[in-house]
C-alpha cells in the first residue's frame, strides 16, 4: 500500500511538471514575457530563484533554445529521409 500511495504521489508530481513546461511553452510561443515569467514561477515548475527582472532575459533565452530545438529536429527528420530513401 505504502509503494502504491508513493507511486501516485510521483505520477502527480511529474503530470504537474509536464502542465508547467505546457504552459511555459505557450507562454514562449506567444512572445509574452510577463506570461512566460508566470509560468515559470507555477509551483509546480519546480524552478528557484526565478528573477523578476529577468523576465525579457528568460523570454529571449527559451524563444532561441525552442528554435535550436526545431533546428535539430528538421535535421534529423532529412537524415532519417535520406537514409530511407
Amino acid at each position: 500500500m505504502f509503494i502504491m500511495k508513493m507511486y501516485n504521489a510521483f505520477c502527480q508530481l511529474l503530470l504537474a511538471g509536464v502542465h508547467a513546461v505546457g504552459l511555459i511553452n505557450e507562454a514562449v510561443d506567444k512572445g509574452d514575457p510577463a506570461g512566460t515569467l508566470e509560468s515559470l514561477k507555477l509551483p509546480s515548475a519546480q524552478l528557484k530563484s526565478v528573477d523578476n527582472k529577468q523576465a525579457l532575459h528568460y523570454q529571449t533565452l527559451l524563444e532561441a533554445k525552442k528554435k535550436q530545438r526545431q533546428e535539430v529536429e528538421y535535421r534529423i527528420i532529412c537524415i532519417q529521409n535520406v537514409i530511407s530513401a
